[in-house]
């Protein structure tokens, strides 16, 4: 019987890119200058479209505001995510909805300015299924789960597709594609928004006039905002499930891309384990120092632990033989 074969990815797959739990403040605190120097050049360009507003420029100070307030309260947390749980454990439901727009933004903005971790285009080069007259499909036997809430995946297939739609079908609309903490800027339900889109293209004062525009929703609490982090942890564990288990239930080998098991995320980590019922192997490409304590975690959560190996090559995304 054909394997079937799921990536877990973690933040380590993106690192290259964008921030991972460690350097999180210096990399928000590095985007903030880069920034502030891009800016002062795009003071001198305008919108190419003629129906992208200025008007959205009177939220960036307060949007600078939110780096600084997030950077330093993830000095004083465990991890970014650690802190918006504790927003949701003590009801800060405004609190929560700045972290999520805080971070939505800055993903936007930085995978345009930053573009992507190029460990992705290989992976994908690697997996995709040619397909005549369309774009490239990831194949039926491979699925995709990660918690990363960025947008690294498409903006990667992007390169093989040069269109939103596409992007949104083979990738961010794909039932075997799961995303475990939601994604920044995803307008729901159905299609991408601007502020998605404008991620996936090269850094513009576009850049910066449609992810403030996205940021000014939560400021100005008008309508609904489409900055569609949504943790894991806010999800019924019955419904998430539920949801994703068609999706990976079938799957005989995982191979996890930069994601530790922290224990902070054991509940959901559970679930999606447990919802693997055919598992029988597991790679593992995480940093060394990592190796023993991932395997003491996988122990606690997995009734049966199947074979596990550790794959030690940090340049490309693993690929096993068997795929």
């Amino acid at each position: 019987m054909p394997e079937t074969f799921c990536y877990l990815i973690g933040s380590g797959a993106s690192c290259n890119v964008l921030p991972v739990t460690n350097n999180f403040p210096d990399k928000m605190k590095e985007f903030l200058c880069h920034y502030n120097a891009f800016r002062e050049d795009l003071d001198r360009q305008k919108p190419s479209d003629p129906n992208i507003s200025i008007d959205s420029l009177k939220y960036e100070s307060h949007f600078k505001d939110s780096m600084t307030w997030l950077m330093t309260e993830a000095k004083n947390h465990t991890s970014v995510d650690t802190f918006a749980k504790m927003l949701h454990l003590t009801n800060d439901d405004k609190g929560l909805a700045r972290l999520k727009a805080t971070l939505a933004t800055y993903l936007v903005i930085a995978q345009a300015m930053y573009g992507t971790d190029l460990r992705y285009d290989g992976f994908l080069a690697t997996i995709l299924q040619h397909e005549r007259f369309r774009s490239p499909l990831i194949p039926d036997h491979i699925r995709i789960a990660t918690w990363n809430y960025d947008l690294q995946l498409e903006k990667a297939f992007y390169r093989y597709s040069q269109n939103t739609q596409g992007v949104f079908q083979a990738i961010t609309s794909n039932p075997h594609v799961i995303r475990v903490n939601g994604l920044a800027g995803l307008e729901w339900p159905g299609t991408f928004s601007k502020y998605t889109e404008t991620a996936l293209r090269p850094f513009s004062i576009e850049t910066v006039l449609i992810s403030l525009e996205m940021y000014s929703v939560f400021v100005t609490d008008i309508g609904r905002p489409f900055f569609n982090i949504q943790f894991a942890w806010e999800q019924d564990p019955v419904i998430f499930q539920r949801n994703i288990a068609p999706a990976i239930e079938d799957t005989t080998i995982l191979i996890d891309i930069g994601y530790s098991f922290p224990f902070f995320n054991r509940d959901v980590d559970r679930i999606l384990l447990n919802c693997m019922i055919k598992l029988k192997k597991i790679y593992i490409q995480v940093l060394r120092p990592e190796h023993d304590a991932i395997k003491s975690r996988l122990q606690s959560i997995i009734s049966v632990l199947p074979e596990v190996q550790y794959i030690y090559d940090e340049k490309r995304f693993f690929i096993p033989y068997e795929l």
